[in-house]
């Protein structure tokens, strides 16, 4: 993906992450998506709750909320995954597995990890975006 798509797919991401309402609920984790967190050794945030996913050919992105704060999320984030990489893109801190060095265009193929407050009429919610590309 060339960064311009990369840039898209980014901004549709967030579009998703904040206009989505947050109605929308999803009765679980799946054991597909289960099984796609632990080969990649993702662990899920504590206290934190499903709330839906969105998977294509080419990749799957999972939703969960939080009442923490989304630095408090990426700190436990840091701990845990401690041979990922960061990069901040659009004044957000991503989490990457890969090399450090990568511009944002260079990450679309690894699996990465943001969070932000979900809306500003709820802003003791954050929302947790974890993004698995499928090999």
């Amino acid at each position: 993906m060339n960064p311009q798509h990369w840039t898209i797919f980014l901004a549709t991401t967030l579009l998703i992450t904040f206009t989505a309402p947050s109605s929308i609920r999803a009765g679980g984790l799946s054991a597909a998506h289960q099984q796609a967190l632990q080969h990649e050794v993702i662990p899920a945030y504590p206290g934190s709750s499903f709330t839906t996913s969105d998977d294509t050919e080419e990749l799957t992105v999972l939703w969960f909320k939080s009442s923490d704060s989304p630095a408090t999320i990426m700190a436990w984030y840091r701990q845990q995954l401690i041979d990922w990489s960061e990069i901040e893109t659009n004044g957000m801190q991503v989490l990457y597995k890969g090399p450090s060095g990568l511009e944002v265009g260079q990450i679309s193929d690894k699996p990465y990890i943001f969070s932000r407050s979900q809306t500003e009429s709820d802003p003791d919610v954050s929302e947790i975006t974890i993004r698995l590309p499928k090999k």
